[in-house]
């Protein structure tokens, strides 16, 4: 079990009830379940990661789980983050012109012959704790 104190849980302790509490403790679960990919998580400690009551995270849980962000491992009873997360991520990139802002400096490499032995051009996005990697497009053999 990782033992250090989660960033997004002392944020958690510092909130000002502004109505979206149940938002951001939402958002919190869902990245400390990113956290542990398929390692998943046991409620207590989830729980206790986040700094929160065992019913309060149980109650949370149950409707990622209808939405989809969330599922439960029939074998072990473990959380893990559920398909609609990947859905949601797939569709950020082509609104946010991801593609569009890199491609000149993919092309660059291209022309250059980094990539002479590589299937597909590939170039990474880091955000915050998390990197995603997208394709641009086919290279030539």
């Amino acid at each position: 079990m990782n033992t250090e104190p989660s960033p997004a849980s002392e944020e958690t302790t510092t909130l000002v009830r502004s109505g979206t509490q149940s938002i951001q403790r939402a958002v919190l679960i869902l990245r400390e379940l990113a956290s542990r990919d398929m390692a998943g998580w046991a409620l207590h400690d989830l729980a206790a990661r986040c700094g929160l009551d065992r019913a309060t995270v149980h109650r949370i849980l149950k409707c990622l789980i209808g939405e989809g962000l969330v599922q439960q491992r029939a074998c072990d009873k473990r959380y893990l983050l559920g398909p609609l997360n990947f859905e949601l991520g797939i569709s950020v990139p082509s609104r946010a012109g991801v593609a569009d802002a890199t491609r000149s400096t993919v092309n660059r490499l291209f022309r250059c012959g980094l990539n002479e032995s590589w299937r597909r051009e590939i170039f990474g996005v880091r955000q915050g704790w998390m990197s995603r990697a997208f394709c641009t497009r086919d290279a030539l053999p």
